[in-house]
């Protein structure tokens, strides 16, 4: 397999410079990364390394951000990597998406242009198909593939995209109900430097999100978001502005020192990421606050959205 997207690349990679001389108006800056992606390209010997290659086109966009079929570079390279299936599949299917869509807006007037839209349209197929299938019960959401349920006990899901779940301290198994007050609640600070697998609620193939995933979900440019009322239940729903794919999350509350506070008006949601000695970043919202990502007590229970591995 690898042996046949190299050959392909081979191909297109003798022509690009003069493609790129013919469309483009570049310095040498950008020539430099075009060449080390087409170096990349041409020395791949497995599915990371395409990624690789995109990667030094992409750092040919800073010198020359208005270069279309630098864009279109990108968006073989990252299609060419799709492997096996998994959440580094889903991203590269979302990279080529995105590459792909900006080589046309570039090029408007391509006489292929019905061709590369009928690559899109596949490249989108599939990767809903890997989310929702493959991998479970998920929907992507700019690149990443989201659970559309809150997790529940420990290794299962809540029964609806509405239902709250559990509540979770940061870096703890123990899941607590939405109730008034909670006796026998744990008021000293989680310990770690990340969510272990150990302590991970998750259900088996999924994971708790980073902060890099939390910021992905939360870019305004890619991600539109709005308060929003689904089936009587109030939270916030994050819509791909590029497929039209959605998820919702319910402001299901918080704990606060055993205390059961905010809901129907808050949310609050984990990363696996620390952000101090008390405290890890999470996923906040309301409906009288807009949408950001902050440090959140590591002491205090909130919901868990997880992402696929």
């Amino acid at each position: 397999m690898i042996m046949r997207k190299l050959l392909l690349f081979i191909g297109i990679s003798l022509f690009s410079l003069i493609i790129y001389a013919q469309d483009c108006n570049y310095d040498e800056n950008a020539r430099r990364f075009v060449v080390r992606g087409d170096v990349a390209i041409k020395e791949a010997t497995k599915d990371e390394d395409f990624i690789s290659a995109a990667e030094e086109f992409k750092k040919a966009l800073q010198y020359a951000p208005n270069c279309p079929d630098i864009y279109e570079s990108i968006g073989a390279c990252y299609e060419k990597s799709i492997g096996k299936g998994g959440s580094i599949d889903i991203k590269s299917y979302s990279e080529a998406i995105k590459a792909y869509k900006k080589y046309l807006e570039l090029k408007p007037n391509l006489p292929n242009k019905e061709m590369v839209l009928n690559t899109i349209y596949e490249l989108e197929y599939k990767c809903e198909k890997l989310c929702v299938q493959k991998i479970g019960k998920g929907m992507v959401i700019n690149g990443v593939c989201w659970a559309i349920h809150n997790v529940d006990e420990p290794g299962t899901f809540a029964t609806t995209p509405e239902s709250t779940g559990k509540f979770y301290q940061w870096n703890r198994r123990t899941g607590w109900n939405a109730t008034e007050y909670h006796s026998g609640w744990d008021n000293s600070l989680p310990s770690g430097e990340s969510w272990t697998i150990a302590n991970d609620p998750s259900p088996a193939g999924w994971r708790i999100p980073t902060k890099d995933e939390i910021d992905r979900l939360s870019d305004e440019t890619e991600v539109k978001n709005e308060w929003f009322i689904q089936n009587g239940v109030q939270g916030i729903k994050f819509t791909d502005k590029s497929t039209g794919n959605s998820i919702f999350l319910p402001a299901a509350g918080i704990i606060n020192d055993g205390k059961f506070r905010e809901e129907q008006r808050n949310g609050y949601y984990w990363t696996n990421t620390l952000k101090d000695t008390s405290g890890a970043y999470s996923l906040r919202f309301g409906y009288t606050f807009k949408l950001y990502v902050e440090g959140l007590y590591c002491k205090y229970g909130a919901n868990v959205r997880c992402v696929a591995e």
